[in-house]
């Protein structure tokens, strides 16, 4: 009887242990089936008012960096249709057959053309590489991380240097198929691009 109270003794200081060191709260009943908050539920207020979510969705931008290799076809279709950029330079060569750079590129056969029509033989499009979208989303950022209570100022200057790298490899992405650009330097509201 004294072996089984010893064990029972240890196994209730193992279990208050486990649960004083827990970091979240545990909840039960109808609070465990809280769902947790959805992009939908969240505003600027929400993302910018808590640490996790501020870096969630500067986070969420590196998504739209430029990516060489062809990785989601939906999207990358039209990028020479899967092939790299730098195929076109000396540094990589294509042995696609159905890529642009290989089946127009190298053959000599590439036009002025080409680049308006549908068959995804386009270098870099202007809207279809989501670039101006992680533009306004970085300026986002910068803007307002500094309204993020339970972060301290080295970070949000970390951070707001990441948006900015975002932002200049966006543009450096661009500038080399489009040339110049219009320079975006804050967010503009919906309404600004209908008028």
């Amino acid at each position: 009887m004294k072996h089984i109270m010893s064990w029972m003794f240890a196994a209730l200081v193992g279990l208050s242990v486990f649960f004083a060191s827990c970091v979240d709260e545990i909840k039960f009943g109808d609070a465990f089936l809280e769902k947790p908050p959805t992009t939908s539920d969240l505003n600027q207020d929400s993302i910018f008012g808590k640490a996790d979510y501020a870096e969630a969705f500067l986070w969420n931008t590196y998504k739209d960096m430029y990516y060489g290799l062809p990785y989601y076809w939906e999207v990358n279709k039209q990028k020479m249709n899967t092939g790299m950029f730098e195929t076109m330079s000396d540094c990589w060569h294509s042995h696609n057959s159905w890529s642009g750079v290989n089946s127009l590129y190298y053959s000599g056969a590439y036009t002025a053309a080409d680049e308006d029509n549908s068959r995804g033989h386009v270098r870099f499009a202007y809207y279809g590489y989501r670039t101006w979208e992680a533009i306004r989303s970085s300026w986002m950022f910068i803007e307002n991380v500094d309204r993020v209570p339970d972060m301290d100022q080295a970070e949000k200057n970390r951070l707001k240097a990441e948006a900015k790298v975002i932002i200049a490899s966006r543009y450096f992405d661009m500038f080399r198929h489009f040339g110049g650009l219009p320079l975006v330097d804050r967010t503009y509201e919906p309404e600004f691009w209908i008028r």
